[in-house]
Order: C-alpha cells, then sequence, then structure tokens
C-alpha cells in the first residue's frame, strides 16, 4: 500500500480531536503522517500528550498553530495549509469530529489502489460511518437534530499533485 497523509483541521475542540485521534490510531492502516492544524487555541499539554501517543506508533505528527496576523481564519485556509505540509501524495482531509471504523484507510486505500492508474481520478469517497458525532448541523432543516451512528458520504481521500494550482476556497 502506498504511504499517506491524514490532515486534520481544528478550532477549539480538543475533545472531538483527541476522539478522532484515538480512532486514527487504532487503524487496521495506519498515516505515516498526521498534520494538526490549529485555528484555535489548542492547550500545550494536549498537543504534547498527543504527540507522544501519535509519534509512539511510529507516525510523524506535525502541528502546525495558524498566525492569524498573516493567515485568514477558517477551514478552507487550514486545508491549504495542510496540503501544503504534507509530504504524501495521497492525503486525507478529516473533520475534527469524526470517529473512525477501524477499517476506514484499509477500505478507501483498497479503491485507491483499483483505480489509481485513472488520470482523471483525484479523489476517493464513500459512506463513512461516523461513531462519534452528538449534533449534527448540516445546514439543512432536514437533518438537524441529535444523531448517533450517522452516516455521511464524503470524499476524504485526495491525489495531491491532482490539487496543484487549485485550492479550497472560502465563502464570503
Amino acid at each position: 500500500m502506498l504511504k499517506f497523509s491524514v490532515i486534520i483541521p481544528t478550532y477549539n475542540r480538543e475533545k472531538e480531536l483527541n476522539g478522532l485521534i484515538g480512532t486514527v490510531l487504532r487503524q487496521t492502516l495506519k498515516p505515516d503522517e498526521l498534520i494538526i492544524i490549529d485555528d484555535g487555541e489548542l492547550k500545550e499539554n494536549f498537543i504534547s500528550r498527543i504527540k507522544e501517543e501519535i509519534e509512539s506508533q511510529k507516525i510523524e505528527f506535525i502541528y502546525y498553530k495558524k498566525d492569524h496576523s498573516k493567515e485568514r481564519r477558517g477551514l478552507s485556509e487550514s486545508k491549504n495549509i495542510g496540503l501544503n505540509l504534507a509530504s504524501n501524495e495521497i492525503v486525507f482531509i478529516l473533520d475534527d469530529d469524526l470517529g473512525l471504523k477501524e477499517n476506514f484507510f484499509k477500505e478507501i486505500m483498497k479503491v485507491w489502489e483499483k483505480y489509481k492508474n485513472d488520470e482523471k481520478l483525484v479523489g476517493v469517497g464513500g459512506w463513512i460511518e461516523n461513531l462519534m458525532i452528538q449534533k449534527a448541523d448540516l445546514n439543512c432543516t432536514l437533518f438537524r437534530g441529535i444523531w448517533k451512528n450517522l452516516i455521511l458520504y464524503c470524499p476524504k481521500l485526495y491525489v495531491k499533485h491532482s490539487l496543484r494550482g487549485v485550492y479550497f476556497a472560502k465563502l464570503a
């Protein structure tokens, strides 16, 4: 299997981020690199603890604290920064409140391996079962409420070279 990076943009959500990292570390196929883009104020002791946990599993840990005097706030900018920091061609961009089943990366990478020679392929999406979400505010009145085991469809794996010259835009 190819090496891959995981990018997690976050904003002041240590509890949710901690849960996601726990599910990443329990994966049957682990990333080579985990990048956290901090758009808020994560505590130093939290960062030190998760760094130790991640590196104990031979995963490179990159922590990036955004400088709001030079960089825009928001998810789009955080994704762009993460893509620039990632050293692998395959990157997963995960929301900080997800909880992944233990074979999430393995299953998506199987699909990637099957279709990787298709020049038009820029990413792989799929149904994921979110094990940790407590509230779903999906900007759609039909889906507002309290959910557990919410199943979402979303692209998560991106091919880095196919994103050169493009970026995630922020709506005004």
